[in-house]
């Protein structure tokens, strides 16, 4: 398996007595998730599934990878809302096919909570993902917690420069 682990882009600030599930992209969210959207349609060039908390600001950022993919759609995954379990997204994981590539899009600190979990079988962070950064894993067969091996880490910069 293949898996792309990403954070959603930057989103508006919490408004008064607005849910934080609403909290939309900003403008430059939105930019830099179109951006970022090509630069991983060129280093990653096969998707088949994309999942997404269903946040305003995962689902929005998702929807922009999906326009680079051109025919891919969004699936609202409610297991990576603030606050993700890993092992629960691991058992989701390992429901889908082993041969699978897979992005899904979450939020801080959970993203680098799982990167961790799934590299070195240890929740503790050792990555940091700014807004729209992306962590590239593999898994040989079947994923499982300190089985993935560490392709790729890049900030929102990198991915920003080389989306065009």
């Amino acid at each position: 398996m293949k898996l792309l682990i990403m954070r959603h882009a930057k989103a508006e600030d919490q408004a008064a007595g607005q849910s934080d599930d609403d909290r939309a992209l900003t403008d430059n969210g939105r930019q830099t998730a179109r951006q970022v959207g090509r630069a991983l349609k060129r280093l990653l060039p096969r998707v088949d599934l994309l999942a997404a908390s269903p946040c305003v600001r995962a689902h929005e950022t998702a929807q922009h990878i999906a326009r680079a993919y051109q025919h891919l759609e969004v699936t609202p995954l409610p297991l990576l809302r603030p606050g993700a379990v890993p092992r629960d997204i691991l058992a989701w994981l390992q429901g889908q096919p082993q041969d699978a590539s897979i992005v899904l899009v979450g939020h801080e600190p959970d993203c680098s909570g799982l990167a961790a979990w799934l590299l070195s079988g240890d929740g503790r962070p050792f990555l940091a993902f700014k807004k729209a950064a992306a962590c590239f894993i593999a898994f040989d067969g079947r994923p499982d917690a300190a089985r993935g091996q560490l392709e790729w880490f890049a900030p929102p910069r990198l991915l920003r420069c080389s989306g065009g």
